[in-house]
């Protein structure tokens, strides 16, 4: 590797690892989370607008049951905040840059091993 790759590279790898902090003990929730169907869905569906557990269970066909069991697990995973209102739940999803910021460092993650590049 000539020295001005070698710059290339070593730049590049500092790059990475200033930003690319993973935590997998952290993230577990949040990767357990995106691995299901419906709540990919809920979320999609929460991007749009604030809904309850009802109009989520409408949307989707289905039980409350279920809706609720899948809303628990996005909000311990941090994906959602919920709020009661009226003696009902209402459910929005977080900011999606703080998703799109956490997702990021995954992103990075999958694009150094890509590249060859090893991390520390």
């Amino acid at each position: 590797m000539d020295n001005i790759n070698k710059l290339r590279y070593d730049s590049r790898m500092q790059e990475i690892e200033s930003t690319l902090v993973i935590n997998p003990l952290e993230d577990i929730n949040k990767l357990k989370a995106l691995a299901s169907e419906p709540r990919i869905q809920m979320l999609n569906l929460l991007r749009e607008k604030t809904l309850n557990i009802n109009e989520i269970s409408d949307a989707l066909k289905l039980p409350q049951s279920t809706v609720a069991t899948h809303i628990s697990i996005l909000e311990d995973a941090g994906l959602i905040a919920t709020e009661s209102v009226k003696a009902k739940k209402e459910i929005s999803i977080k900011p999606l840059e703080e998703i799109k910021g956490w997702l990021g460092r995954y992103r990075k993650l999958v694009q150094s091993a890509n590249t060859g590049a090893i991390l520390k």
